[in-house]
């Protein structure tokens, strides 16, 4: 933490403290939910690529879409 100027009144150091230490928590803060967001896009990319897998596997399986009998004219 910067030292405050010996010109600060008490109540102006106590104040700047209070600021200091909520800044500090609130880095800390945004740090988790930065991890936590992190954590969450792997899965959703995880999840994305089993269900892209799963639609190629689907599709070999079952072959091209039937063409339907009767088209719109």
């Amino acid at each position: 933490m910067l030292q405050p100027p010996p010109t600060l009144t008490a109540m102006e150091r106590q104040l700047l403290q209070q600021i200091q230490t909520l800044s500090q928590s609130l880095l800390a803060r945004v740090s988790e939910q930065d991890l936590k967001i992190a954590a969450l896009e792997a899965e959703v990319r995880a999840r994305d690529e089993a269900i892209h897998s799963l639609t190629d596997t689907l599709g070999r399986l079952l072959g091209p879409p039937a063409r339907a009998e009767f088209s719109p004219r």
